[in-house]
């Protein structure tokens, strides 16, 4: 079982309904007076594969087959998943029988091996389509047609007026209601109840609003967004960056085997959610096929300051009044890890901050807004930009159902032939010295160990990582996963020896 205090719950239900997909009908059926034709056969609901093999890609009267879908990528993480699609377009009656037009959908469905897994269903109000014709081409040539949509959640964009009274999180809950969706969190209650207007803006907005201004203390902040599942999730972040992480288990899957349903004998075996790039676990959905360190760490810090003062006008006190904003590390990581504040002994960062102006803070305690919501503004947004700074771009070999978003996850990168890198990570003494380190051995020493030893832990790219932005990946014939994980300290280097940094917030 995850911590506690990670685990994102669904509180309510979602019931927003979608539209039908023929290919789940039990016989092929005919079209209704007006309706019109498929395009090419139904497939039956008795194939197991369905949507498994490829995506299943409904657009108006059309399924789109496995030869015609070139790339499929739905994109999780800030606001609403969107999805990209991409067909071959063969036969050309399709742009006079169901070409979308404004409100059409694209209905998409991916599902697991096995059925414990809660396949993706979801519906995508297309935004644009765009289509690429080879030159020279007459018009019995293949067209490129790539549709590009945001999941269908109606209201969601919609200019409305209305107002909420209690805490964030209930108004975002009876918010999520309104629309349908369910609702999701690691959270119990906030601490800022008050009556949250939304005075003629879009329904997304207000949402943004609410989860900006969010509070419950100094040591939370907070981030929503909707998942594939049609759930609001919000999530307090803090305990997922913070708290200790006890390894999930998750249901196996064996990526060689064709078969698929409840039958599915890989399934019913349970395994740690680590991800990693050993080769020995290359035939499970746990396996990366490749990843790349990404950092952003200075064009944030220089952009957005590595602290912000809040200036704002106290209407009740009746004076003006100036709060610094820190992001948030987690206690006791200063001793031993990185905290991506400059280079260590330098105090140039303390210099290096922002400040904005927020205006008047009115009433307190329920009285038009409470007591933390300028401030809390500043808090979440300087966390949630700051937070995911440096990380991990992870493709896995294949889907897996078992990751979560905002899900903390166990990373083990492991070196095989590349000795100097090798070197650089050799597992320390008893007398807590690394090979390499050590004054007294050879200069030969550490790359014999190196050669001899058959792996080795990359010590800065292995740890626990949060799932930050997830896509779900079909290219080429095969189903991908990317994933954006990112953590907020980061280890000492090994050739740093084994000494803790001197980081600036010591000094």
């Amino acid at each position: 079982m995850p911590n506690e205090k990670q685990l994102i719950r669904a509180l309510t239900e979602p019931t927003i309904v979608l539209d039908e997909i023929r290919a789940f009908t039990d016989e092929p059926d005919t079209p209704e007076s007006g309706e019109q034709e498929q395009d090419g056969p139904i497939p039956y609901k008795s194939t197991k594969q369905l949507g498994g093999v490829t995506p299943l890609v409904q657009i108006l009267s059309k399924l789109f087959s496995g030869e015609e879908l070139s790339s499929l990528t739905i994109n999780v993480g800030e606001g609403l998943p969107t999805c990209t699609a991409t067909f071959l377009i063969t036969d050309k009656s399709f742009y006079s029988r169901a070409f979308p037009k404004d409100g059409d959908i694209m209905s998409v469905f991916i599902r697991g091996k096995d059925d414990l897994f809660k396949p993706i269903r979801n519906d995508y109000i297309i935004t644009s389509v765009s289509i690429s014709t080879d030159e020279g081409g007459d018009e019995t040539s293949y067209d490129s047609m790539t549709v590009f949509g945001q999941l269908n959640v109606p209201g969601y964009n919609a200019l409305k007026c209305f107002s909420k009274k209690g805490t964030s999180m209930k108004a975002l809950m009876q918010t999520a209601t309104d629309l349908k969706l369910g609702f999701a969190s690691n959270e119990v209650d906030t601490a800022d109840e008050q009556t949250w207007i939304c005075a003629f803006e879009r329904t997304k907005d207000f949402i943004d609003d609410v989860s900006l201004s969010a509070y419950k203390d100094d040591n939370s902040f907070y981030k929503s967004f909707v998942d594939i599942f049609y759930y609001m999730n919000f999530v307090n972040m803090e305990p997922l960056f913070a708290e200790k992480t006890e390894i999930e288990e998750s249901m196996m899957v064996d990526l060689i085997s064709t078969d698929y349903g409840k039958d599915s004998k890989k399934s019913k075996e349970k395994g740690k959610l680590v991800l990693t790039n050993w080769e020995e676990h290359q035939a499970t959905p746990f396996f990366i096929k490749k990843y790349a360190l990404f950092n952003n760490t200075s064009s944030v810090n220089l952009k957005y300051g590595y602290k912000r003062y809040v200036h704002y006008y106290d209407a009740l006190l009746k004076e003006p009044q100036v709060v610094f904003i820190d992001p948030k590390t987690t206690e006791g990581a200063e001793d031993t890890l990185q905290l991506l504040k400059g280079r260590a002994k330098e105090k140039f960062y303390l210099e290096q901050t922002q400040g904005n102006w927020m205006g008047v803070q009115y009433g307190e305690n329920g009285e038009n807004s409470h007591e933390k919501y300028l401030i809390a503004k500043t808090h979440n947004f300087q966390n949630n930009i700051h937070a995911p700074k440096m990380g991990l771009e992870v493709t896995l070999q294949a889907l897996n159902f078992n990751i979560r978003m905002m899900q903390s996850i166990p990373i083990v990168c492991v070196i095989k032939r590349d000795s100097t890198r090798k070197m650089a990570n050799q597992p320390a003494d008893e007398s807590g010295e690394s090979a390499n380190g050590d004054p007294n051995a050879s200069a030969e020493t550490p790359a014999v160990k190196a050669f001899e030893s058959p792996i080795a832990v990359d010590k800065t790219v292995s740890g626990n990582y949060i799932v930050w932005r997830m896509s779900y990946v079909y290219e080429n014939g095969e189903f991908r996963h990317r994933l954006t994980m990112v953590r907020r300290e980061w280890p000492t280097p090994p050739s740093a020896g084994t000494n803790p940094p001197n980081n600036p917030s010591q000094n």
